[in-house]
């Protein structure tokens, strides 16, 4: 009986070393999962607080404020929609600087804040060249037809008692234009002659476009008249 209990305690010792090896390797694994899960989480921590916090504007932080004209501003504006709709409204940015802007965070507003643009929401990059356009397509991407909308927005432009304002990510005021009662530009006389509003080549005045429909992500057209 002694060799038959000495035998099975011989026979049970390499089993148990086998066991006792395997849990010290799962212990080690989770070890590290832990390890790396604790990596993560402070990587995700630092990200943040790296990370520039989104500045909220308000229509009304540009009251005080003279629009500096830098960098990026309205270039066109479809306030009467297209021959196809009055719904068809589109908005166009340009980079008139020589360099590029990162538009995170800048923020389009009108006056009633029914359209409230974060450009964060763009599609594609965030970061603009020189001369590059920026199209901003009112609820669908048909506004403007044959061309990719950069962003879909929500809400309408008034005709009359209407405003828009640009902001960048610290709600410096950019850019600006008033409907005060009436819009500087564009023509909404009858649907087939619907003209939008276009910034001159120089100075930040404004003209009706000569071409029907206006000339989105394109060179402006040449004035007939001045505003």
């Amino acid at each position: 009986q002694i060799q038959q209990v000495q035998s099975q305690k011989s026979d049970s010792s390499p089993k148990l070393q086998q066991q006792i090896i395997e849990e010290d390797e799962e212990a080690q694994e989770v070890l590290q999962i832990q390890q790396q899960q604790a990596t993560t989480a402070q990587e995700q921590v630092l990200q943040a607080t790296q990370s520039p916090s989104f500045k909220e504007c308000k229509f009304s932080d540009g009251n005080n404020q003279a629009p500096s004209h830098q960098k990026i501003i309205l270039n066109e504006v479809a306030w009467m929609g297209t021959s196809n709709s009055v719904n068809d409204e589109w908005i166009e940015l340009k980079n008139i600087s020589t360099g590029e802007i990162d538009i995170n965070n800048w923020q389009l507003i009108d006056k009633g804040e029914q359209i409230k643009i974060n450009l964060a929401s763009i599609n594609g990059s965030k970061i603009i060249g020189p001369g590059q356009f920026i199209l901003l397509e009112r609820t669908d991407n048909n506004s403007v037809p044959n061309i990719t909308a950069d962003l879909i927005y929500t809400g309408a432009l008034s005709n009359p008692d209407e405003g828009l304002r640009f902001f960048d990510n610290q709600c410096n005021l950019i850019d600006e234009v008033f409907a005060n009662p009436d819009w500087p530009a564009g023509d909404n006389t009858s649907a087939n002659e619907r003209k939008t509003m276009e910034r001159n080549a120089s100075g930040f005045r404004w003209h009706t476009s000569s071409v029907l429909g206006g000339t989105p992500k394109q060179t402006n057209s040449q004035p007939t008249t001045y505003n």
